[in-house]
């Protein structure tokens, strides 16, 4: 293991290169490890090891901000930067998340980020650099207080616990603001250009905008389901509260909305080029998306177990595909483009 690290030390001299960063600081965390008393014998147990090492240098690395904040006095001593990350930290990422996806799914959002310059908050230099640098802290904060587990089971109990400290009573409710706020622009954005037909922008075609987002809100409508019941299974006391039922109601409305937004998109694309079969099982795909969304807000108002999801959504999709299995998709293409084409060329 040293003599590996010692190899990709020199390759990263001779020729620098992310690869050999990468290698040379999994066998220096593994090295780190191993002196502190790790006992690895397969490549699970060393994958668990460094996922436990990089949580550790992450909050390791904040709690050495939180304690010189609060010798300078910019926090209260009665508040704890871990408490601070723990309530927020879920919101900011997953908000960056599906902000970045939004940016992909509306032209409209992702001509504006186009446009704005952060350079001028702090002018001349690199964000990019600033990211690397915070990044390289973590993971030298790391090395100077290594995690000391013996175990594989200790590894995972580390990580349930850090879990624990990312979905909380207040971090979910302060992530299902954060996300309703987020969501509502682009709803407003679809119901005033998609479904109310105001004018877009000079350049920019329906089509254009119904086939960009489609894919796009289809994934943040699968990363709001994971959400929603990876929250709930972390924490059940929060589907009980009332502000967390409504906010989560009102966030899987928004997001069955987006969904029928998407089915939209696709047909208005359908509509200025054809049907095949890739957009016939995308119009499916979507429909049972929507559904599975509503199954959610029927398993909170019901109090059922995530169980009964899994078993509701898999027999919907078990009906779908049944009835797919005896559809002939082909003709239905085909009737629709030669129908279509009748109607537009009338030939």
């Amino acid at each position: 293991m040293l003599w590996s690290a010692f190899g990709q030390a020199l390759i990263f001299a001779y020729q620098p290169n992310l690869l050999s960063l990468i290698l040379f600081l999994v066998f220096a965390i593994l090295i780190s490890l191993i002196g502190k008393g790790a006992v690895i014998t397969n490549a699970l147990m060393s994958v668990g090891y460094i996922g436990q090492f990089l949580f550790s240098a992450i909050f390791k690395f904040f709690e050495e901000i939180g304690k010189y904040m609060k010798v300078r006095g910019r926090i209260p001593k009665n508040t704890t930067l871990s408490g601070i990350l723990s309530r927020w930290t879920l919101a900011v990422v997953l908000s960056i998340v599906f902000i970045f996806l939004f940016s992909m799914a509306n032209p409209l959002v992702g001509n504006w980020f186009k446009n704005f310059d952060l350079r001028f908050i702090i002018p001349d230099v690199s964000l990019l650099r600033i990211v690397f640098w915070l990044i390289f802290s973590m993971i030298f904060m790391g090395f100077l207080k290594p995690p000391q587990t013996s175990s594989l089971e200790e590894t995972i109990e580390v990580a349930e616990k850090k879990q624990s400290w990312l979905f909380n009573k207040k971090s979910i409710l302060n992530a299902l603001i954060a996300f309703n706020l987020i969501f509502l622009v682009q709803t407003l954005s679809d119901l005033f250009y998609l479904w109310g037909g105001a004018g877009l922008p000079e350049g920019m075609t329906y089509a254009a905008y119904a086939q960009q987002g489609a894919y796009p809100l289809m994934v943040t409508a699968l990363l709001a389901g994971a959400f929603v019941l990876t929250a709930l299974h972390e924490d059940e006391h929060s589907s009980t509260d009332r502000w967390v039922k409504r906010l989560i109601y009102f966030w899987v409305v928004q997001n069955i909305f987006l969904v029928v937004s998407s089915i939209l998109r696709t047909d208005l694309y359908i509509e200025q080029y054809s049907l095949t079969y890739l957009r016939f099982s995308a119009l499916v795909w979507m429909g049972l998306v929507a559904i599975g969304l509503a199954s959610i807000i029927i398993r909170i108002a019901l109090n059922k177990k995530n169980t009964w999801l899994v078993n509701a959504n898999a027999i919907v999709l078990l009906v779908v595909l049944y009835i797919c299995s005896a559809l002939n998709i082909g003709g239905i293409i085909a009737n629709y483009n030669v129908r279509h084409s009748y109607e537009v060329t009338g030939a």
